[in-house]
């Protein structure tokens, strides 16, 4: 008799599904805006690295500036490779984190992901907005 409960014990494991994912209920029409927005700010950082980078070593890394004595004119090399690291090390983990609260945090509770993808359009806006106080100060 044991080995029969065994085995009914057996079949009922194989017969159940696995958990499914918590619903929670669906957030605010405007919380994915929000979180859209407050993820585009740290996004200024990767963004000032790489235009750093663009603007200060450009020229730099050349074998024509190398023989044209112009390389007094340039910075440490070592700090320009530290400011591409940098950006493109905090660019990844601002990609990851977009990625987790645009598709797959919504697709573990099972919220209608299409919100999010829309409204992951107003992450260049802190870019956008900074971008205009420079050029205006600029002036």
């Amino acid at each position: 008799m044991p080995n029969t409960e065994r085995n009914r014990r057996r079949s009922n494991a194989k017969g159940r599904k696995p958990a499914a994912a918590p619903e929670r209920p669906e957030p605010g029409r405007g919380t994915p805006i929000l979180v859209n927005l407050l993820l585009g700010i740290p996004g200024l950082l990767p963004l000032y690295l790489a235009i750093k980078f663009a603007t200060t070593y450009s020229g730099c890394g050349s074998p024509a500036a190398q023989t044209a004595n112009s390389a007094p004119d340039c910075p440490d090399s070592d700090t320009g490779t530290v400011i591409l690291y940098g950006a493109v090390v905090f660019g990844g983990m601002m990609l990851l984190a977009i990625l987790t609260a645009n598709v797959f945090v919504p697709s573990a509770y099972r919220w209608r992901i299409r919100r999010w993808l829309a409204a992951s359009l107003v992450l260049p806006v802190p870019q956008a907005v900074v971008g205009t106080i420079c050029l205006w100060k600029a002036r």
